[in-house]
């Protein structure tokens, strides 16, 4: 069994604060309440369209790669609710959070000069002059031979993306804090206390070596005859693997 530890100063223990939590306690709603079938009247995999053809019937909900991407890995919450506000007067956000000392979950900036050859960064970033960054009072520490993938909590309908990264969290000493962009708001956005704001995917490192071949045509379609002979759910009853973050 691999782990992973997630360790915050003894003050901010608090009973108020939402835990670090498997992503697959915290679901998001849209994806909770969406039906299985495009047609709910006709709750089945694949229906009738015409002339003895079927069509699929199916919703997101039911593909298996969305579901492990919402569902693996851990996600971190907000501490206390963040407000970005638009003070247009001042030409400026304002950033506001309840507490009058930095003992949670904050925001701090990072300047443009640091990905000043990105246009993508650049137009991301507020103003064109710098960037916003979750400073996070988690420590993460996984299993020797790991790492963590950090990036946007997958499907969650949340008014940030994290800039993605990865960090040897076997040897890291420190907490990783999160770079991340957000429109800047009409007026102001309100981040609640308790949103999930990273969602990370551990893994174990490996070594990799690509290869690039000719495909090969026979194969190919007796994969692709075996996969039209099952109606629907191929890749559930054949080619998937229960993924397990406890």
């Amino acid at each position: 069994m691999i782990d992973i530890k997630f360790t915050i100063e003894e003050h901010l223990l608090r009973e108020d604060v939402k835990m670090p939590s498997p992503a697959k306690h915290f679901i998001p709603e849209w994806y909770k309440k969406s039906s299985n079938y495009v047609n709910q009247s006709c709750p089945h995999d694949v229906i009738e369209k015409y002339d003895g053809e079927v069509g699929y019937n199916m919703t997101i909900k039911k593909c298996m790669p969305v579901q492990d991407a919402t569902t693996s890995g851990y996600l971190l919450y907000t501490t206390n609710d963040i407000i970005i506000i638009n003070d247009k007067k001042e030409g400026k956000l304002n950033i506001q959070w309840p507490q009058t000392e930095r003992n949670g979950v904050y925001i701090e900036q990072h300047g443009s000069n640091q990905f000043k050859n990105s246009e993508k960064l650049i137009d991301k970033s507020i103003s064109k002059s710098y960037m916003l960054k979750f400073v996070n009072p988690w420590k993460i520490s996984t299993s020797p031979g790991t790492s963590c993938y950090f990036t946007t909590p997958a499907y969650h309908d949340v008014p940030f993306e994290i800039l993605p990264g990865i960090v040897d969290t076997d040897s890291y000493p420190l907490n990783v804090n999160f770079p991340f962009s957000i429109m800047i708001p009409e007026d102001r956005i309100l981040i609640p206390k308790g949103t999930p704001f990273v969602h990370i995917y551990p893994f174990k490192r490996e070594n990799w070596k690509m290869e690039v071949e000719k495909t090969d045509i026979k194969q190919t379609q007796q994969d692709f005859k075996n996969f039209k002979s099952v109606l629907s759910g191929w890749y559930r009853r054949f080619a998937h693997n229960k993924k397990r973050y406890d």
